[in-house]
């Protein structure tokens, strides 16, 4: 019992650490925000009367603005991370459901049938940014209509833009049969360039497992101050802040 208690005040405090080393480090490096990405899909255009093969390709972007960094430091610095690093680029529309439009890495099937990392899986294990420390979440920043949440436990390489307000599934308690009962972190909101979405409505559902709808890029719209320095990134590893570092830590 002392032990379960001792390891809980632990992790607590691994938590609080992680949250101010997150918003200092990305407060350093972006500023105090708001923090606004645009990001440019590419995708066959509607055209009446044509078969959608002979559709042109168009490009078309969106912005988002990232969750305040005093609520979601976690999860929106994993996001600008990924960002940097161009981890997006490529990665598909992998399905338009009635609640979401879901983005993810497509799946690579190998000659035996087995599914293995595709290329665009793989760039985010390489840089140790496929997963999420913990489901980070705040109440004042539920999941409403054209918000975007990570999908998974835990979530990392797969992200959604909520169609209407899903605060009751993707919020605490949401997935009653999900064993880990966690929720799934809440992190920006589309403010500008939805009518995008009116066009990827049009494209035919099974188009889209072929991957039609690709992201083309993501870049930051505000402008990007010093990169963390070397002293805080020592600070991080010491303190096991980042997902390897973390099960290092808890594995001595």
């Amino acid at each position: 019992m002392v032990k379960n208690i001792q390891t809980y005040f632990v992790i607590c405090q691994l938590f609080r650490v992680s949250f101010l080393l997150n918003f200092q480090s990305t407060l350093s490096r972006y500023g105090e925000g708001p923090h606004q990405v645009e990001i440019t899909l590419e995708y066959p255009q509607h055209t009446p009367g044509q078969d959608i093969s002979k559709w042109p390709r168009t490009t078309k972007p969106f912005i988002v603005e990232l969750a305040p960094l005093s609520i979601m430091p976690h999860t929106v610095t994993f996001f600008l991370s990924q960002v940097y690093h161009k981890l997006w680029n490529g990665v598909r529309l992998h399905r338009n459901l009635q609640h979401i439009y879901q983005f993810a890495p497509a799946p690579h099937i190998n000659e035996s049938g087995l599914i293995t990392p595709s290329v665009e899986s793989q760039r985010f294990q390489d840089r140790k940014l496929d997963k999420v420390i913990f489901q980070e979440y705040h109440s004042d920043y539920p999941h409403e209509a054209w918000t975007l949440g990570f999908s998974g436990r835990p979530g990392g390489t797969e992200f959604y833009i909520n169609k209407l307000n899903n605060s009751v599934i993707h919020g605490p308690g949401g997935q009653p049969d999900d064993v880990h009962a966690d929720v799934d972190p809440c992190f920006g909101k589309v403010v500008d360039g939805r009518d995008v979405f009116d066009e990827i409505d049009k494209i035919p559902d099974d188009s889209l497992s072929r991957g039609v709808v690709v992201i083309l890029s993501i870049r930051p719209l505000f402008q990007e101050r010093n990169p963390v320095d070397e002293k805080m990134k020592k600070k991080m590893e010491t303190l096991g802040i980042g997902r390897d570092g973390m099960l290092q830590w808890f594995s001595k």
